[in-house]
């Protein structure tokens, strides 16, 4: 079947609230073009990730930024004809990240049981769970989240990516599980780190390399990591650290 995509008309708004910018988006292609540099948020402050998060005629600001070192997309020539003249010059630009969704809104939920028990069964220590943007990925976590609430001596850790170096990630990380990174083995509880947005910081090689391969070398049953990453954005990574 074909799909029809309907452009959109947004207005963004920069860090001062006072200057914006015009665009008009008609796919994935031409929001990764515009925005896959900039970090995009709602009137609730939840980031947008891609095209199908617009809303017609709204209005977005633009989240906090950081050193813009990103390749442009698409190349030069030939530009995209459909973006709305404006007389300003472009916002700063940063990755962005689709909004943070997961099952809470939903009217309902489904288990999806099968699913949550593959991805348990899988993390011995590490899973990585990659789509593109807005498919279920937080959703997934969630549900992962609430199966392994129900079980006897059993510690969750949500760590949603909110910085990007890697002093910080592990700081983050070791007040999360209550002991050092040398101190992981004293852990008593079979322990589960569910990681989100994990594309957000790719390039903290220290971080993702103590919980990919530092916590695989310590053949320890007690640690495991489920990490969801959102591929296809054209400005970041595709994997952790390998």
């Amino acid at each position: 079947f074909n799909i029809t995509m309907t452009s959109k008309i947004i207005r963004v708004v920069g860090n001062d609230g006072d200057e914006e910018e015009k665009y008009k988006v008609a796919s994935q292609d031409e929001f990764l073009y515009h925005f896959a540099t900039l970090i995009l948020k709602d009137e609730d402050g939840c980031r947008i990730g891609g095209y199908l998060s617009l809303e017609d005629g709204q209005m977005y600001s633009v989240g906090k930024t950081r050193q813009p070192t990103l390749a442009a997309y698409p190349p030069a020539s030939p530009p995209y004809p459909n973006r709305i003249p404006s007389t300003r010059e472009d916002l700063p630009r940063l990755p962005a990240s689709p909004p943070r969704n997961g099952i809470g809104r939903a009217g309902f939920e489904l288990a999806r049981q099968e699913l949550v028990s593959f991805i348990t069964k899988r993390a011995n220590p590490v899973f990585v769970l990659r789509s593109p943007p807005a498919t279920g990925k937080t959703s997934l976590l969630d549900l992962t989240e609430n199966t392994l609430k129900q079980r006897d001596n059993t510690k969750v850790v949500r760590f949603p990516i909110t910085e990007v170096q890697d002093d910080q990630l592990i700081q983050m990380l070791e007040r999360s599980l209550g002991v050092r990174r040398d101190e992981i083995t004293s852990l008593t509880s079979d322990t589960w780190i569910l990681i989100d947005d994990a594309q957000l910081a790719f390039e903290a090689e220290i971080f993702w390399k103590l919980v990919v391969k530092d916590f695989e070398a310590l053949g320890f049953d007690r640690i495991h990591v489920v990490i969801a990453a959102t591929y296809d954005l054209m400005s970041q990574g595709t994997t952790p650290y390998t």
